[in-house]
Formats: structure tokens, C-alpha cells, sequence
């Protein structure tokens, strides 16, 4: 039984630690990594010019820091008001953003973010299915 309790408690103290780790990582980033970090990818991806760096690198920066004043939103904490703004603001960064950007580089731009999106449903479909192929499985044994 002491073993049975041990083991309970060593499961619950690391899914605390694992649980923290992941928020400590998203909070250490500060508005200027993150900003450049999403520079570097861009210019990668789309072979920015030094000064669409620069100006990509503002823009990125102002709204990484308003980001980080805003604060980190728990998923059901959001209403839809709030979930509004989100949207508006991140309009105007795409906005502005493709403003930066030649039409050969939107083109590209956009093809990446649609792939992107589409990869991401696809992953989420697949784990639906096998989320049911495994309670399926679990149920006729």
C-alpha cells in the first residue's frame, strides 16, 4: 500500500513539473526573440529584402509587446468580445504585413499559411479517428 502511494504521488508531483515547464517556456520568450525569430523564418521563406526585414521586425515587435501586456488567455477564458479583438488585431498585423510584402511574396505567403492550415486539420482528423479506432478497440475486448 505504501509503494501503491508512492507511486501515486511521484505520478501527480511530475505532471505538475510538466505542466509548469510548458507554461515557463511560452512566458520566457520576450517580445524582441519572438520578433525576431518570426523575422528570420520570413526572410527564410520568402527571401526578404534588408529593409522588408527591418520593417517586418517592427511591426512583429509591436505586437509581440502588446501580446505580452495583454497577458496569456487560458482556452475558455476567452468571450467572444475579447475572441473579436483578437481577430481585429491580427487582421491589421496581416494587413500591414502583405502592405511590406511584394505580390510575389503574398502569393508565396499565403500558399504556406493555407498548406499549413490544411496539415493542421488533417493531423487533427487523423487523431479523431484513431481517438475511436482505440475506444472501439478498448470496448470489444
Amino acid at each position: 500500500m505504501k509503494k501503491l502511494t508512492f507511486l501515486f504521488l511521484a505520478f501527480l508531483i511530475s505532471g505538475f513539473a510538466f505542466g509548469q515547464d510548458t507554461q515557463q517556456r511560452v512566458q520566457q520568450r520576450d517580445p524582441e526573440q519572438s520578433a525576431k525569430l518570426y523575422t528570420e523564418r520570413l526572410t527564410k521563406e520568402l527571401d526578404l529584402s534588408s529593409e522588408q526585414q527591418k520593417r517586418v521586425y517592427e511591426l512583429t515587435l509591436d505586437r509581440s509587446k502588446k501580446a505580452k501586456d495583454r497577458g496569456f488567455v487560458k482556452r475558455g477564458e476567452m468571450n467572444k468580445e475579447r475572441a473579436g479583438e483578437l481577430r481585429a488585431e491580427r487582421k491589421a498585423h496581416q494587413d500591414e504585413l502583405e502592405s511590406i510584402l511584394t505580390p510575389e511574396q503574398v502569393k508565396k505567403w499565403n500558399e504556406k499559411r493555407a498548406a499549413m492550415v490544411q496539415d493542421r486539420g488533417k493531423r487533427d482528423r487523423g487523431d479523431m479517428k484513431n481517438r475511436g479506432n482505440r475506444m472501439r478497440d478498448t470496448t470489444n475486448k
